[in-house]
């Protein structure tokens, strides 16, 4: 099984894949960001199940999780580097209502350092469906303002000072962090 990684994404349309068997043979690559598909993928294929898709959904999903070696394997490298110092996680379309993954992140989080990056692209959305057109909100404000109102250049500001929001605290955090490791190490 070639290791699963960012770099070399493992699908693309029509594109099936299956994980080997024996667990040895699964692997993350040195200096890649681990990627874990704690639940398999539609186009995963069960090649011990019948040629079934390797897809858990619904209850019991721990149990479910456990009949399959690269689920099991995923699940367990994704707590181990949870517990590891100063953990980055970055969640994309999880919507946080598994409990056995709420109890691995909440359990790093307890230990501390661990940082969450959950991209949100289309949140803007979101707050206009559940609070109508009287909901305001920073990301609404930046759509109106590029496509209702057309006046990019203010967009665009807004838009670099709401980045700035986000980037100067995790500068600072990372700074403070590493200038903790250099007295620790001193």
């Amino acid at each position: 099984m070639r290791p699963l990684s960012i770099e070399e994404p493992e699908e693309g349309i029509g594109h099936q894949w299956e994980p080997a068997l024996d667990p040895r043979d699964f692997s993350v690559s040195e200096n890649k960001q681990p990627y874990f598909k704690l639940h398999g993928s539609s186009n995963w294929i069960d090649n011990a199940g019948g040629r079934q898709p390797l897809l858990i959904m619904g209850g019991d999903k721990p149990s479910a999780i456990r009949q399959h070696p690269i689920l099991k394997w995923n699940q367990e490298r994704f707590k181990a580097y949870l517990s590891k110092p100063d953990t980055r996680l970055m969640v994309i379309g999880y919507s946080f209502g598994d409990h056995h993954i709420n109890k691995a992140i909440d359990e790093a989080a307890k230990r501390g350092g661990l940082l969450v990056f959950i991209p949100a692209v289309g949140e803007y959305l979101i707050p206009r469906l559940v609070g109508g057109a009287s909901s305001l909100n920073i990301a609404a404000v930046l759509w109106d303002t590029f496509f209702v109102a057309r006046d990019w250049p203010l967009a665009a500001a807004g838009t670099v000072v709401l980045l700035l929001f986000l980037l100067v605290p995790i500068a600072l955090t990372e700074r403070l962090r590493r200038r903790a490791a250099a007295v620790a190490v001193s």
